[in-house]
């Protein structure tokens, strides 16, 4: 193969020194070229070049190619899909075996650069089959559940829930306060209770319903069902 054939291939030939021949590949990432043409087409990338060749920001600047950096590191544009085919190459290639999100932010953070590019590897990762089918989540356990303490006394413990967005009374209400005692389960309308500032009752009895006296192995056990003042008789106790 003669010396112009060589060159027609790209191959730089260098015949400076006496009785000797240099010849030589100059290798470019495809990728290079592709975002240099794109990055004139993303509006904040134009707007951070001008800034840039102004004085007006340091952390950007353009290299002998033109190419506009951050820090050094490539600036890829949000037009176009030189940012999915990153993505694409980072996770899914066959050299790089689907890393996590926080490893491939990591890589990648060392030689491009994005506005929102954690968002984008994070969602590219949970958007991958492979990962969600094979990966094993790394969380620490819940822990065993954690019963609710059973109250000894009535009204010791209470649940409150609003229930709103409902047809307006005469009244003009149109929502529901609801108070439920955890231990027996009793509700109470608190439009008909006097509340405290703090939210509690003053409890009264009315009649004494009913008396039982049950006799144990020992001894006698006397129970009474009262009827309370801010509660009706089938919920009388």
């Amino acid at each position: 193969m003669d010396i112009q054939a060589l060159a027609n291939r790209g191959v730089r030939i260098d015949h400076t020194l006496p009785g000797r021949l240099l010849a030589g590949f100059v290798a470019q990432s495809s990728l290079v070229g592709q975002v240099k043409a794109r990055q004139f087409e993303d509006p904040l990338l134009v707007r951070l070049r001008d800034r840039a060749q102004n004085g007006g920001i340091k952390s950007f600047s353009t290299d002998n190619e033109g190419v506009l950096r951050r820090h050094g590191i490539l600036c890829i544009p949000m037009v176009g899909d030189v940012k999915q085919l990153i993505l694409e190459k980072a996770h899914s290639s066959r050299y790089s075996i689907h890393p996590g999100a926080t490893k491939m932010c990591q890589d990648l953070r060392e030689l491009y650069w994005w506005k929102g590019m954690k968002y984008d590897i994070r969602k590219h990762v949970t958007g991958c089959l492979n990962c969600q089918q094979v990966k094993y989540e790394h969380q620490k356990l819940c822990g065993v559940i954690q019963s609710l303490i059973i109250p000894e006394w009535k009204w010791e413990r209470i649940t409150m829930d609003f229930v709103v967005g409902l047809p307006r009374t005469f009244k003009r209400h149109d929502s529901v306060w609801v108070i439920v005692d955890i231990l027996t389960n009793h509700k109470i309308q608190p439009e008909d209770v006097e509340l405290d500032e703090n939210l509690t009752y003053e409890e009264g009895l009315i009649a004494i319903l009913d008396r039982q006296v049950r006799q144990l192995r020992s001894k006698k056990d006397a129970s009474v069902k009262v009827l309370w003042r801010n509660h009706p008789t089938e919920e009388a106790t």
